[in-house]
């Protein structure tokens, strides 16, 4: 599967076609498979999202039906042909194909906790190749009109999360990660209205249980309102109320999460401190 030079997919009607069919007969499946991949960033929110990711959930986490190898296949070519395509539009169709690239190796990952067949440098890789991705995404709308969900956001949070909880990702790791998540909430040119700041939490809390220091959080937690005050000056009005809502949104997110753990208190104490600084 890993050579697909030169292959001919099957055009997107005939696989949304087979897709609503149901099981695919066996002499289609691979033909199947690879149609997926190439089509995972189609505009057609159908095909997209109720169909491709919804079967390769099925097929990958609920019925373990694919073999290692086809993961290890479908983990590098995401890695290498569809994670970065057109990185660094805004407003293009190639976001889905990123957005929905994150989702697909998320999965990997997530089979890869119970059947172990990644290596650790495979997994670094990913944990690397998910951090660049975050730094150079720019595209970070979440509901695209008639176009379905985006959302690049959120599911990059999801393929963290993913990460956290794989053992083979080294601890050292997590602060990288953490940074490169706390600067998709600096966004001034886009509120976040559809969730984000719920995904963005998760992934931050999850590292902590895994072993980082809550002090690395408190840290950033604490250089908010001086980085607000400085964007003030910086950015046009607009940006920066849209900055300010997107702080203020994760801030009180993370703030409630916080709730029922009692063992976080300083970062809920240092957290509430922000709040009360910028209302």
């Amino acid at each position: 599967m890993s050579d697909v030079t030169g292959q001919t997919f099957l055009p997107e009607a005939e696989l949304k076609s087979l897709l609503q069919q149901g099981d695919v007969e066996e002499g289609k499946q691979l033909d199947v498979l690879l149609a997926m991949v190439e089509h995972i960033g189609t505009p057609d929110p159908v095909l997209r999202d109720k169909l491709i990711y919804t079967t390769f959930y099925r097929l990958i986490i609920e019925e373990d039906r694919l073999h290692t190898e086809v993961l290890k296949d479908l983990l590098d070519l995401s890695m290498d042909h569809l994670l970065m395509k057109g990185i660094g539009e805004e407003g293009t169709d190639s976001v889905f194909t990123r957005a929905f690239t994150t989702l697909l190796m998320a999965l990997v990952l997530g089979r890869d906790k119970e059947a172990d067949f990644l290596s650790e440098d495979k997994i670094q890789e990913a944990a690397d190749i998910t951090v660049e991705y975050l730094e150079q995404e720019q595209d970070v709308r979440g509901f695209v009109e008639e176009k379905g969900w985006a959302h690049s956001v959120a599911h990059a949070a999801d393929m963290v999360d993913e990460l956290v909880l794989n053992p083979k990702v080294d601890q050292d790791m997590f602060p990288v990660l953490l940074k490169a998540l706390w600067e998709k909430v600096l966004v001034s040119h886009h509120a976040y209205i559809h969730d984000e700041d719920e995904r963005l939490v998760v992934p931050i809390l999850q590292m902590i249980w895994q072993g980082m220091d809550e002090g690395e959080v408190i840290t950033l937690v604490e250089k908010l309102p001086e980085m607000l005050e400085k964007q003030k000056a910086e950015l046009e009005e607009e940006a920066y109320w849209t900055l300010f809502f997107n702080v203020k949104t994760f801030s009180k997110t993370f703030y409630m999460k916080l709730e029922d753990y009692p063992t976080l208190s300083k970062l809920r104490d240092a957290i509430d401190r922000v709040l009360k600084e910028l209302n």
